[in-house]
């Protein structure tokens, strides 16, 4: 049975090589996508564009880690790898620990915050690779006018949830 270090250090290590190849993978495919199409901005067409969010979400994502990694604990990693930390990923840690009665902190919460944030990840990369199989198939009900009109919405939603959450 490992100590309560070993399986730590063990988690770190294997949260930063997927924070690696995360990070290696987001830049890699928009890189790749450029190069096949010989479509690159330019610094300032970047930096224009980028400028904005991230003068509003570098601030968040390095106060989110100071914030949430005691409730998340070992799940930390899995957690900022997957996204939607203050909507979904927070919400279940703690509805966890709470069915489970377990103190934040101790070795039982964090075992339970792991396996619920696991689970919503799991869940949540099915329903997408769901969604990306169905496209095809459902083209005629997305395209229609009722959903175009619908879709047109969504972007302002998107962003201005992400802003009331700030």
């Amino acid at each position: 049975m490992k100590s309560r270090e070993q399986y730590s250090k063990e988690m770190n290590n294997l949260g930063r090589v997927g924070v690696l190849i995360t990070i290696i993978l987001l830049f890699a495919v928009p890189t790749i996508f450029g190069i096949y199409h010989n479509a690159f901005p330019t610094f300032k067409e970047f930096a224009l564009a980028s400028s904005g969010l991230l003068v509003l979400f570098v601030p968040l994502a390095i106060s989110e880690v100071f914030i949430y990694t005691p409730l998340l604990g070992n799940a930390t990693y899995i957690t900022f790898i997957t996204g939607n930390i203050m909507n979904l990923k927070v919400p279940i840690a703690q509805n966890a620990q709470e069915l489970m009665s377990t103190t934040k902190g101790t070795d039982k919460s964090d075992v339970i915050t792991t396996l619920a944030i696991s689970v919503s990840a799991i869940i949540t990369i099915t329903l997408i690779a769901l969604g990306v199989l169905l496209l095809v198939p459902l083209e005629p009900i997305m395209t229609s006018d009722s959903v175009s009109t619908a879709a047109s919405y969504v972007l302002p939603a998107l962003f201005g949830a992400l802003v009331v959450g700030l």
